[in-house]
């Protein structure tokens, strides 16, 4: 982006050279005009879409405080599958799952502990789970990290000891053999 700008610019600079005198400055200005114009509307309209879908799902964070009976839960995993499990979130309608309230986030990144991840505060390692779960009253946990297998042993005893569900949540493709119904699928 940065080097069409830059290039945009010379050009004008050096077309601006050969017209005759006064137009050269007309020419400058008219060039600038639009770049000062051009470059916040392609921005704006890029970045509109993203945020009418923030909007929407920070809105719908808001209808699941008020529902009774939401279940509270922790994501554990502040990386990229989280982003896409929020974005997917954010998108589903009321009726395709149970409400669930994201109480916040859980990451073995120590330096992400106490830091907003998608506007959702990382609120411990998966050290803490079994103090978080009980202090938040926490009914499931949403995993969409990769655990090492002693981190699948202490999660799994938190679940028996404190019985939350636990879904292990991976985006990926099914293969479809023509007669498969229902799970699955991919665009």
């Amino acid at each position: 982006h940065s080097a069409a700008l830059l290039g945009g610019l010379l050009v004008a600079v050096a077309f601006s050279g050969l017209l005759r005198e006064g137009e050269g400055t007309r020419c400058f200005l008219g060039v600038l005009l639009m770049i000062g114009v051009s470059i916040p509307l392609s921005v704006g309209v890029r970045a509109f879409p993203r945020f009418v879908q923030d909007l929407v799902g920070w809105q719908r964070r808001r209808q699941v405080l008020r529902a009774p009976g939401a279940r509270r839960v922790l994501i554990y995993g502040a990386g990229f599958t989280c982003t896409l499990l929020l974005r997917a979130d954010s998108f589903a309608t009321s009726d395709e799952h149970e409400p669930h309230l994201i109480v916040g986030l859980v990451d073995d990144d120590e330096n992400l502990k106490g830091r907003l991840v998608h506007g959702y505060p990382v609120i411990g390692t998966g050290a803490d789970l079994a103090r978080l779960v009980p202090q938040h009253g926490v009914r499931g946990i949403f995993v969409t990290a990769d655990l090492t297998p002693e981190r699948r042993q202490a999660l799994a005893a938190v679940q028996r000891e404190f019985v939350v569900a636990v879904n292990l949540w991976r985006p990926c493709f099914t293969k479809f053999d023509g007669e498969t119904s229902g799970a699955g699928g991919g665009a």
